[in-house]
Formats: structure tokens, sequence, C-alpha cells
């Protein structure tokens, strides 16, 4: 039998507005260049939510610009990472508006990594967001895909990423502030925290 390699086209971000006027925002990949641009047009659907669920769990990871573009969404100032290479460190800083000033809650489990773990460091450290779910996978490298002539890539790592906090956690991961073991009640405990925030 024959296979035929198709590009495989996948909505990245997907949202609903659940009960209490949250709204509840899968982000699945960080791989699509478009990611951001996608999570932001999602956003601007639920400008009415009064709080937002951020699910980045089984998210492992992606292009490093999606991750700072949506963490700049909802933070004034304040660093979002930094990036160290052989050559110099690039820090990464909030420098717009919030497009939404909703307290955000953010769950995560141990396949959220890489760029899933950029976009939750810099949204906690950051005091904007609560991490809830289970101790995260701990990549923090920078890879990028160096595509070559017979239609094949090569994953190549070109740096490390601090937190804005300065932490590496690359093999280490990132502790939610609520661990949660169990995937529906760490969705359960988001909406008692939006109980008693709102």
């Amino acid at each position: 039998k024959t296979l035929t390699r198709e590009k495989l086209n996948f909505k990245a971000v997907s949202s609903k507005l659940i009960e209490n006027n949250l709204a509840l925002v899968k982000i699945d990949s960080f791989i699509p260049e478009n990611t951001s641009k996608i999570f932001k047009d999602e956003i601007l659907k639920l400008m009415s939510a009064s709080g937002i669920i951020l699910d980045l769990r089984n998210n492992s990871g992606g292009l490093v610009k999606n991750a700072v573009e949506i963490a700049d969404m909802f933070l004034t100032n304040g660093k979002i990472v930094s990036t160290i290479n052989d050559r110099n460190t690039v820090n990464e800083f909030a420098n717009s508006s919030e497009l939404t000033t909703v307290p955000i809650v953010i769950l995560v489990n141990e396949n959220t990594a890489s760029a899933s773990e950029i976009l939750a460091s810099a949204l906690r450290e950051n005091n904007r967001a609560i991490l809830i779910g289970k101790k995260t996978f701990g990549k923090g490298l920078v890879q990028e895909i160096v595509k070559l002539p017979d239609d094949s890539a090569l994953h190549v790592t070109i740096a490390a990423y601090l937190t804005p906090d300065g932490k590496n956690i690359n093999k280490i991961g990132i502790v939610p502030d609520e661990i949660v073991q169990d995937g529906e009640k760490q969705i359960q405990k988001a909406k008692e925290i939006f109980t008693a925030i709102l």
C-alpha cells in the first residue's frame, strides 16, 4: 500500500464559554505560525467573560514567538523570557497594553513543555495567573527546524531559556500553585478559584 504525504492542517486553538461566564481556551500547539493570531481572535470573541481558564495540558510547545506574543497580550510590562545562546542573552519584555485584565487560571500537566512552559512561567511570575495541575515536563531549550533539500528536516538546539525570575526549568519543570492530579478535578479546581476571586 502507498502512503501519500499531505500537509496537516489543524486548529491549534479552541475556545468556549462555560458556566459562571468563564472562557475555557485550549492551546494544543505553538507550532503553527499563526497560533498567536488565532488565539487573539478567540479571546476577542470572549471579551465578555469574567475570567479565562487557559488549558496548556498536553501542549508540547512549538514556536517561542507564539508564546511571547500571547504572554504580551496579558501583560503591560515585565520580562517574559530570557533566551541565552553561546553569543548573548536576549530578553523579551512585555510592550503592549493588555488585551484583557480578567483573572487567568492556567491548567498544566506532565506533557506541558517548552513554549507552553514559557507562557505559563511568564504569566505566573508576573503575578498574572495561577497554575493548577501537575508538574510540567521541563524543556528549557529552544530548537529550530532546519529544512533539508530532500524535504526532511532537522531539529537543532540553538539556545536555552530562563523564566522571568531567572529560573532554568530544563529537566526540572514548573510546580503548579495548586497540585491536582486528576484531569476533571483540575477544571473543577479552576472554577472554585474563580468562585473565590470573582
